[in-house]
């Protein structure tokens, strides 16, 4: 909370670096997903990074030359009660809601200058969208619908 700049090199460089990675990325979950809603893919993606989080923490607690135990899926047993579906998206939620929240702290605070706070604004806004979608089916807006596409039978191109 110093009003520093992390960046040392100007604004204007950062971003265009940024943008060719954003370019790249683009274009490869384009390809990746066969061009069927890139940015919806990339939307669930970035959701799920609690889980691929637990994961790596996990991998790289354990010594060289062990695996972790692996279970494919969470056995449903009905005397473990459910917890809220607000609970799983924590995380998620958390980082949202500081994204939303910073930025205008950080103006009323007088911390940061107006170019880092727009430059800031513009990528909560991002990190927001990002989000938005797991945050929206976990609490019970049905935004995760199956596209039809006339191209594909059975999951294969035609």
């Amino acid at each position: 909370m110093t009003g520093e700049a992390v960046l040392i090199r100007p604004e204007i460089e950062f971003l265009m670096i940024r943008g060719i990675y954003f370019l790249a990325m683009a274009g490869a979950l384009h390809y990746l997903f066969r061009k069927r809603s890139p940015g919806r893919q990339f939307q669930m993606l970035a959701g799920l990074f609690p889980v691929y989080l637990a994961g790596a923490l996990r991998a790289l607690a354990y010594p060289p030359g062990r695996k972790p135990a692996y279970r494919v899926n969470n056995p449903a047993r009905p005397d473990r009660p459910k917890r809220p579906a607000l609970l799983a998206v924590l995380p998620q939620l958390l980082l949202a809601v500081a994204n939303a929240v910073l930025p205008f702290y950080a103006l009323w605070a007088g911390t940061a200058s107006s170019r880092l706070l727009f430059a800031n604004t513009f990528i909560s806004a991002v990190a927001i969208w990002s989000l938005w979608q797991v945050l929206a089916a976990s609490l019970g807006r049905k935004y995760w619908r199956v596209e039809e596409d006339p191209r594909l039978v059975y999951g294969v191109e035609k």
